[in-house]
């Protein structure tokens, strides 16, 4: 399941669960699927957060 990230620099961590939530639905495990997406959506934005803090902390200092 390829997707267009806002920062393009992520880790394939939540790609790969997503891949894995796809395959259980395709075998008809919908619980697994919903579990897998859901822990998949937790990991983007969790890399979402940790990238908008590298650039914040990049930026300190600078506007003053």
């Amino acid at each position: 399941m390829k997707t267009k990230r806002k920062f393009p620099t992520f880790n394939k961590k939540s790609d790969d669960t997503a891949v894995r939530a796809s395959q259980a639905v395709d075998e008809g495990r919908d619980r697994k699927a919903n579990r897998l997406f859901k822990r998949a959506a937790r990991q983007e934005n969790r890399e979402i957060r940790r990238e908008e803090r590298r650039k914040k902390k990049k930026n300190i200092g600078y506007g003053r």
